[in-house]
């Protein structure tokens, strides 16, 4: 497909230099309108031309002496070793780690939650029992953890926020300077965990991978030099006088707009520094106050190592001139967990803005933008962490699973709108040089509807799409310069999340979603099975409808909730319904479909993942691991620990924690 845009060139800065130059000729220009600028409080001051000032009406008049505050708030028994056989993190790409709040080794499992890490030794199905817990309230808010061999990494983010003030005029809080930190624990001894090394990044998480021993952050930052530093002028100051006071012809003409105040209203007046204050004050320092840092300490808070994330001759110069003034730098940094080395192995910095989505195959990393227009694609070689094509498709791109690179080839399903129409489309694009350029698409899939989900498998792609009903669409991408719509099964309500699986030598698709009516009014949690067999001829085997209105799960969202053991053809995914929460269990027969084998809950707590060790099913809350038979689901033991009150956070992002306490002492009765 001809491509009408300009080439952009992959170019990383020659020096440390080159990039200062960049930097603060950018400042320069970002800056020009407020070097030497005066600027007032309150903030319609600034609209008026003058402002006279009748003191003889003013039964008050004092000076403003208050400065500007920043006020924080937050911030910050013996047993016989157990079979190899057990079950992994669900993932999107085979070969591809990706973190979450449970792993296990098929011995022991490790639960980061209510920000501490409880390791529960399962060497012994009938005497479970807390090995050890540690304390991480230091790292801030979980977001998962990978598992290789004696390593356990923890990546977590602390955002601490702040209230900027005027004398006693609050604004709205701001976060400051957040940070993504990766924490290596050694985990030989469950009973006694050592930390090894914490590297904080500067900067917000988009995502993180892992590949055996390496372990991959994707973290966004400022790009940039600071503005201008304003300071209080004193001889600029005015007095305060209630606002009723003022001269009546300013009121009327120039700031008749302006809120009205019972009490006296104080003002001041800043300076901004001139251009010649500013490169004289970041003059030395110019890529420590542009560029994300890192530090890495030991256990005891002693530095390790420390400086830029990326060198200058890691960091790509931008790549559309368009838009200079809001760039950030996406960093792409490798920790290689097992090697001994503190930090950052490595580290890849490109400006960009609006990056949303990161997909990852066992070669390359891809940087998606968010928005309805062009997003651009940037494709990141693994073996070198270096940026070596970009590329763009029409429309928007709902999640990862949209996502899906097969034999050098990357196909993308997206929406794109005209208006108020949606359509949907699927690209498959192919290198050429530092160009993704676009060799095959199918545009317009279903006028009118949006993806709900998306999955891709081989030679095969899967979406699903809603407005009324849920039409879900086989693709043929054998051929992918001429990717083909091979079938289409038309259904109420929706799939948000799909899984291929092999059930009984037919491939099928778990879908996980809502029903809705025939108006399209979504209802309640449903899990389909379709079979696609016939790729050309799809057919829905069975559906479950929960039970309740409003009936829901965490695995529509997060698919690391949803447990598929092939083996033994069972479903678990938790599930809210009618006032209940719990483990809902299936049987999934290729034939006949789904089979509730039953439910498991614990008593106070949600459960949020399930995994096998065996023949015995783990269910996992935030205080309490319970196992149980999976043929029958009879409870075999369970061990529980205190330290957590129950309640949810709902500021939390996906895949972070529930509740937050400091020290949570384990329990280790054995129930009968």
């Amino acid at each position: 497909m001809p491509q009408d845009k300009e080439l952009r060139v992959i170019e990383r800065f020659d020096s440390e230099e080159q990039l200062k130059d960049y930097l603060v000729e950018d400042a320069l220009k970002k800056y020009s309108t407020q070097f030497g600028k005066v600027v007032g409080f309150p903030w319609w001051l600034n609209k008026t031309k003058t402002i006279e000032l009748d003191i003889s009406k003013s039964s008050v008049a004092q000076l403003a002496t208050t400065d500007v505050d920043a006020v924080a708030f937050g911030g910050s028994t013996l047993a016989e070793a157990r079979t190899d056989d057990f079950s992994d993190t669900n993932t999107q790409e085979e070969g591809v780690d990706e973190a979450d709040l449970i792993e296990t080794d098929g011995e022991y499992i490790y639960q980061v939650a209510d920000r501490s890490l409880t390791i529960v030794d399962a060497r012994n199905p009938k005497r479970l029992n807390v090995a050890s817990q540690m304390d991480l309230s230091d790292l801030g808010n979980i977001r998962g953890a990978y598992l290789y061999e004696d390593k356990l990494t923890v990546i977590s983010t602390s955002s601490p926020w702040y209230y900027s003030s005027i004398g006693s005029f609050f604004y709205n809080p701001i976060r400051s300077n957040p940070t993504v930190n990766v924490t290596v624990l050694d985990v030989s001894d469950p009973t006694s965990v050592e930390l090894e090394e914490t590297s904080r990044l500067d900067g917000t998480l988009l995502s993180s991978r892992a590949i055996g021993d390496q372990v991959y952050v994707v973290t966004e930052a400022s790009f940039g030099l600071p503005g201008p530093v304003r300071t209080f002028d004193y001889s600029l100051h005015t007095q305060s006088v209630p606002i009723e006071d003022l001269s009546p012809k300013v009121v009327a003409s120039e700031i008749s707009f302006a809120p009205s105040y019972p009490y006296p209203l104080p003002t001041y007046k800043y300076k901004y520094e001139t251009k010649e204050q500013y490169l004289a004050r970041i003059e030395g320092q110019e890529l420590d106050l542009a560029l994300a840092n890192f530090t890495t300490v030991d256990d005891k808070g002693k530095i390790l190592r420390k400086g830029l994330l990326s060198e200058a001759q890691n960091i790509y110069k931008p790549l559309d001139d368009k838009k200079p003034f809001n760039l950030t730098l996406a960093s792409v940094s490798v920790f290689d967990v097992d090697d001994g080395q503190p930090g950052p192995n490595s580290s890849t910095g490109i400006p960009d803005n609006n990056l949303g989505e990161v997909y990852m195959s066992p070669d390359n990393l891809y940087l998606l933008e968010r928005n309805w227009s062009q997003p651009s694609i940037l494709k990141v070689d693994l073996d070198t962490l270096e940026l070596v094509a970009v590329g763009e498709v029409p429309g928007r791109v709902l999640d990862q699973f949209s996502v899906s690179e097969h034999n050098q080839f990357l196909r993308i399903a997206t929406t794109s709108r005209l208006g108020r129409v949606s359509k949907n489309n699927l690209y498959v694009l192919e290198q050429e040089g530092q160009e993704m350029t676009i060799v095959g698409s199918i545009e317009g899939i279903a006028p009118g509807e949006t993806i709900r989900s998306a999955r891709f498998r081989g030679d095969y792609g899967f979406v699903v799409t809603f407005r009324q009903v849920d039409p879900f669409f086989t693709l043929d991408l054998s051929e992918p310069t001429n990717p083909q719509v091979a079938g289409e099964l038309k259904l109420p309500g929706f799939s948000e999340y799909l899984q291929v699986i092999e059930n009984e030598d037919k491939t099928q698709v778990l879908g996980i979603g809502r029903d809705a009516d025939l108006l399209g009014r979504a209802r309640g949690l449903k899990v389909s099975l379709f079979d696609v067999t016939d790729f050309e001829n799809p057919q829905e085997v069975d559906s479950f409808l929960f039970e309740g209105k409003y009936s829901s799960s965490e695995a529509r969202w997060d698919h690391r909730a949803v447990s598929y053991f092939p083996a033994s053809d069972t479903l678990a995914i938790p599930y809210r319904s009618s006032g209940k929460q719990g483990l809902r269990v299936f049987d999934v027969d290729a034939e006949d479909g789904f089979k509730v084998r039953g439910d498991i809950e614990h008593e106070g707590g949600r459960i949020r993942r399930s995994l096998r060790i065996g023949d015995d099913l783990y269910a996992i809350s935030n205080e309490r691991i319970t196992v149980h038979d999976l043929a029958t689901l009879d409870l075999v033991d369970e061990v529980v620990w205190s330290g957590s009150d129950g309640k949810e956070n709902p500021f939390l992002a996906v895949g972070s924690l529930d509740v937050f306490t400091d020290e949570p002492v384990p329990v280790a009765d054995v129930l009968a």
